[in-house]
C-alpha cells in the first residue's frame, strides 16, 4: 500500500498479517499512522453484521458475551471462532466450550484432555481437572470432528486403586487399516508414566515385587495361553505371565473394581493389525520342563490379528523401521507420531527411568539363540535380556474408540 506523509511524499509499505515495514528511509515515527488505522478498524467492526467475522483482541473472558463469527483467544493463546453466540460462561478456558468454539490455531501445547480419580468407595470418577469425559471424545472420533481439540502427545491420566497411569494420545495412526475392522477412527494410548497412588520409592512392578527370580514372561509349556504351529503369530503380551495379566490387562475389564471403571472400559476395544509369525515348537510328550521354542526367523506375516485389549508395542512402531528384527516386523508396522520425540522413547515407573521389553524378537541375524525378546535401556540402546535388572517396564498401548 502507499500513504502519503506531512510532507506530501509517497511512502511504500509492505505488509502482511503480521508486521508492517516502510520501505524507504524516512525515520519518522509510524505510531500516528498505524493508530489512526487501527481506529478506523474498530470504527468498521461496529458496523458489521452478526454472520460477518468479527475480531477481538481480548483474551477470552467468561464474564463477556460474543456474537458468532468472533475470534477470539484463551490464556493458551489459542485462537478460536465462535460457533454460536456465547452469553455466559463458567470457565476462563475457550477450549471448554466444543460446541461453542472452534480453534483454528495451527498449533497449541499438549494438555491433559482426560483424567480419572479412583474413589474410596472403589469407583472411578471423571476429575473435575479433566477437559473431557469419556464420551465426548468418543463422539468427537465417531464424528471425525476432534481436530482442534484434541491432538497427538495430549494425554490421559487414569487412575486405579493402586496406580496412576499416563497414556499418550495417537489419533488414527491405524485408521482403516481393515476395513472390516479398523474404519473407526480411533486413538491408541501409549503408557509412558506408571506411579504408585501411595506414594513409596521402594515400589517395584508385580513380577518383581518378590525375592524370586520373577520375570513377566512365562516361557513354561503349561503356558495355556500359547499356540503351538508352523506360523504363530508374535504376540508377546499373551505369553505374559500371570503377574503380567492380572496388572494392566486386567484393568479394562469393566467388572473390575481395582481397575479403570467402566467409564473408560466401555471404550477399549481390541487393536487389529498384522503380525510377524515364527514356527513354534511343541514340547516332546512328557516333557514337563523345557521351555518354549521358537526358530530363529520370522517366516510369514499373519493380517487382521486381534493382539488383545492391552498389548506391547513393536519395534518400527517406535523407530519407524526395524532395527534388531527382521523385515517382516517392519512390513507390519507404523510408527506412532509421538515417537518422533526421543523423549518419549522411554518408560518412567515410579519416577525412574526404567528399561523396556517390545513384542518385537530378535532376528537371527542379530542374535544366535531362539526366543529372545528384544529389551532397550534408558539410553534407547539395544540389550540382551540377561542384562536387564529386575525394574523394567514394557512399551504397552491400548486402543479407544
Amino acid at each position: 500500500m502507499r500513504i502519503h506523509n506531512k510532507y506530501n511524499r509517497t511512502i511504500s509499505y509492505t505488509t502482511d498479517t503480521v508486521s508492517i515495514y516502510e520501505s524507504n528511509n524516512d525515520t519518522m515515527p509510524l505510531s500516528a499512522k498505524l493508530n489512526r488505522c487501527i481506529s478506523q478498524v474498530d470504527y468498521a467492526t461496529s458496523y458489521i453484521m452478526e454472520k460477518q467475522l468479527r475480531y477481538t483482541n481480548d483474551m477470552f473472558n467468561k464474564q463477556k458475551a460474543y456474537n458468532a463469527n468472533t475470534l477470539v483467544r484463551d490464556n493458551n493463546n489459542i485462537t478460536y471462532i465462535t460457533r454460536e453466540k456465547l452469553y455466559g460462561h463458567n470457565n476462563t478456558e475457550a477450549l471448554y466450550y466444543k460446541t461453542g468454539m472452534f480453534p483454528i490455531s495451527s498449533y497449541r501445547k499438549n494438555l491433559c484432555v482426560l483424567k480419572t480419580k479412583y474413589t474410596d468407595g472403589n469407583y472411578v470418577i471423571i476429575s473435575d481437572d479433566s477437559l473431557y469425559n469419556p464420551q465426548e471424545i468418543s463422539t468427537m472420533l465417531l464424528q471425525n470432528d476432534y481436530y482442534g481439540y484434541i491432538q497427538n502427545g495430549d494425554w490421559f491420566e487414569l487412575e486405579t486403586r493402586d496406580w496412576i497411569f499416563k497414556f499418550l494420545v495417537n489419533i488414527d495412526t491405524y485408521f482403516n487399516m481393515y476395513t472390516e475392522r479398523g474404519g473407526r477412527h480411533n486413538i491408541d494410548l501409549i503408557c509412558l508414566e506408571i506411579q504408585p497412588r501411595t506414594p513409596d520409592r521402594s515400589i517395584t512392578p508385580p513380577w518383581t515385587n518378590t525375592v524370586e527370580n520373577k520375570t513377566i514372561l512365562d516361557r513354561s509349556i503349561t503356558n495355556d495361553r500359547i499356540s503351538y504351529g508352523n506360523n504363530v503369530p508374535i504376540i508377546l503380551g499373551k505369553i505374559a505371565s500371570d503377574d503380567w495379566q492380572n496388572y494392566l490387562p486386567s484393568y479394562v475389564d469393566e467388572n473390575n473394581p481395582n481397575g479403570f471403571g467402566p467409564l473408560i472400559c466401555e471404550h477399549i476395544i481390541p487393536k487389529i493389525k498384522s503380525v510377524p509369525t515364527r514356527k513354534l515348537i511343541q514340547p516332546k510328550p512328557g516333557d514337563t520342563t523345557s521351555s518354549i521354542d521358537i526358530n530363529g526367523r520370522d517366516n510369514g506375516i499373519m493380517n487382521m490379528v486381534d493382539i488383545g485389549k492391552v498389548w506391547f508395542l513393536y519395534e518400527p512402531e517406535i523407530y519407524g523401521y526395524n532395527r534388531m528384527t527382521s523385515v517382516y516386523d517392519g512390513m507390519t508396522c507404523t510408527q506412532y507420531p509421538i515417537f518422533n520425540k526421543m523423549k518419549n522413547r522411554q518408560v518412567k515407573f515410579n519416577g525412574r527411568i526404567v528399561p523396556t521389553i517390545l513384542s518385537s524378537l530378535f532376528d537371527l541375524s542379530y542374535n544366535s539363540t531362539r526366543f529372545n525378546p528384544i529389551y532397550y535401556t534408558s539410553q534407547n540402546d539395544s540389550s540382551h535380556p540377561n542384562s536387564i535388572g529386575a525394574l523394567y517396564h514394557p512399551f504397552c498401548g491400548m486402543r479407544f474408540v
